[in-house]
């Protein structure tokens, strides 16, 4: 009570050594030397983002492969972790456990040709574009006794 009231009083915060000198130690805080060599191990396979539009290095690199190459570094078995917390640890270190996606190249798009009812033309080039008319815009008519269902708008229709 005499704390919180000091805290009040005073506006500082005062946080107990049990924070300092409780809790268990990180696998990195414990073994600094596998820790150094599993680094070495997550830069080797450490790719960068494929758009470079962020500084993250993702990695292939699998719990139970850097588990694999920490034993072949002749470690101890009580110094290599178990997969789940390797891959806690990689987490912490800020390798993250996913694939990484190859870059796809921007397609390239068609020049337009400018619409007559949205743009006015602005050079003599684009008046020239909007005059002409392609056969692939036209919709297709069908000719004779098939066009308009049979009926013809110049023959009168008989009494």
């Amino acid at each position: 009570m005499e704390l919180g009231l000091a805290e009040k009083r005073t506006g500082i915060t005062c946080i107990g050594a049990q924070a300092a000198y409780g809790g268990n130690k990180s696998w990195e805080e414990r073994f600094p030397e596998a820790a150094a060599s599993l680094r070495e191990i997550a830069e080797m396979h450490a790719q960068q983002d494929p758009c470079f539009l962020t500084a993250i290095a993702y990695t292939r690199l699998t719990s139970v492969a850097a588990i694999e190459q920490l034993r072949s570094l002749d470690y101890p078995e009580e110094q290599v972790p178990a997969p789940s917390t390797m891959a806690l640890i990689l987490n912490r270190m800020g390798y993250r456990l996913r694939s990484v996606v190859k870059a796809k190249p921007q397609k390239k798009f068609p020049k337009q040709m400018p619409s007559s009812t949205t743009s006015k033309p602005t050079t003599d080039k684009q008046t020239a574009m909007l005059n002409a008319l392609s056969m692939d815009c036209k919709a297709t008519v069908n000719i004779g006794d098939f066009a308009r269902w049979g009926s013809d708008k110049r023959r009168q229709p008989s009494q």
